[in-house]
């Protein structure tokens, strides 16, 4: 740790370019801009040192916390339940399954389904944007053939 009027890592005297650690109890305290190579950053009000950062009462949270997923799980979970039938296995939906829920409009198939039933073991990537069910995606591509009955009556 810095001693001697040392600063930062380095431990070097301050110059006119340091930050401060947000953190009180921080070892280090100050630090050289240049350093940490923050000279053209725009640096937040609140910023915590390489060292400080990695201590789990200041480690930044990234994306949903836990409490948002389950009540994100629990609402779609709830649209499920009130289905009579729910994937290929037409079974009635429990509040524990883990379900995909198909984005295809036109949906017959329960619109609902299982990870287990459909051979996955985890969700995929866009199992909350535009996942469909293996029947939907399967006739997204079929082509639309039509036989018009003036084409069968030139033939002959």
């Amino acid at each position: 740790m810095p001693e001697d009027g040392g600063i930062c890592f380095c431990l070097a005297q301050p110059d006119k370019n340091i930050i401060t650690c947000s953190n009180s109890e921080c070892p280090y305290k100050d630090f050289h801009i240049s350093c940490l190579g923050l000279e053209s950053v725009t640096l937040p009000k609140t910023w915590y040192c390489p060292h400080c950062s990695r201590l789990p009462q200041f480690k930044r949270k990234r994306g949903k916390s836990h409490a948002q997923h389950k009540n994100h799980q629990n609402a779609f979970n709830k649209k499920a339940l009130l289905c009579d039938k729910v994937c290929v296995c037409e079974v009635k939906a429990t509040s524990n399954d883990r379900l995909l829920e198909c984005h295809s409009q036109r949906c017959r198939n329960g619109k609902f389904f299982q990870l287990g039933c459909l051979g996955l073991k985890r969700m995929p990537n866009n199992s909350k944007t535009t996942w469909q069910c293996p029947a939907c995606r399967k006739s997204k591509f079929q082509p639309t053939t039509c036989i018009s009955s003036s084409s069968e009556s030139e033939n002959d």
